[in-house]
């Protein structure tokens, strides 16, 4: 496997995301907001600022709200206008996740967005690990025209479902890519791309920054978490992940 095989697809929620990704050599930019409740459709200005200040390739992540993805037709109204939105301003692909009441694919919503967007990247993400029956989701997405399932291997890390991701990475059989996500490190990417057979990781790769103005008795989030505490990528994490891909015999970045 030669260095151009291996895509590093970093989960960015901030201009600051961009550049650390980009000056660290990653390949590609998934852009959200909300990291922390699970993503959700960057703003206007983030996707227009970052495109500005990357020749890296982005996916927008398409989400209206937090928790599930089972939609309103008013929610999937807001997702194809937001669909309608970034694709205007230059992005090469979309992330989305559309499930029925019985944890499958949605089809024909789906269905509607690859009509709607026939010129770029489609992306069912981590969705797809919620579904009732992976085999029967990963054929629906094939037939649906999806090019890129992200998955951790219906586990909390994609380490910890790395050989169940193999055996999608199996079933699929190169008619859709499968991109692991969750839980990469410098310490396990390694292993998880020769266990998996794939050719791609995705992560955030980040570290704790803190906001002390929100530092107060005074919260503005429901959120348990410290309400000063936000991510950002780590320009450590991801050299130190790409050092240990481009060291390690196989497979080789």
């Amino acid at each position: 496997m030669n260095r151009t095989e291996i895509i590093i697809e970093v989960c960015a929620s901030s201009v600051e995301d961009v550049l650390v990704a980009g000056l660290c050599g990653a390949h590609r930019i998934e852009l959200n907001s909300g990291l922390p409740l699970g993503g959700l459709t960057p703003s206007i200005g983030l996707v227009q600022v970052a495109k500005q200040m990357t020749k890296l390739p982005i996916i927008a992540m398409v989400r209206p709200r937090e928790s599930g993805f089972l939609y309103s037709e008013h929610e999937f109204n807001v997702l194809r206008r937001d669909i309608d939105h970034v694709v205007g301003m230059g992005v090469v692909g979309i992330a989305v996740g559309l499930l029925d009441g019985e944890r499958r694919i949605d089809q024909r919503r789906a269905e509607l967005l690859r009509q709607q967007t026939p010129n770029i990247e489609l992306v069912f993400h981590r969705a797809f690990d919620l579904t009732h029956d992976w085999r029967q989701a990963l054929d629906d997405l094939v037939q649906l025209g999806f090019d890129r399932i992200m998955t951790s291997g219906r586990r909390s890390s994609a380490l910890q479902g790395v050989e169940l991701i193999a055996k999608m990475v199996e079933l699929a059989n190169n008619r859709i890519e499968i991109l692991p996500a969750g839980g990469i490190t410098a310490e396990n990417a390694a292993t998880i791309l020769a266990v998996a057979g794939v050719s791609q990781l995705h992560g955030s790769f980040s570290t704790t920054s803190r906001d002390d103005t929100a530092a107060s008795e005074l919260s503005f989030t429901s959120m348990a978490a410290d309400a000063a505490e936000f991510r950002r990528t780590s320009s450590e994490s991801l050299k130190n992940l790409i050092k240990s891909l481009a060291a390690s015999s196989s497979p080789e970045l």
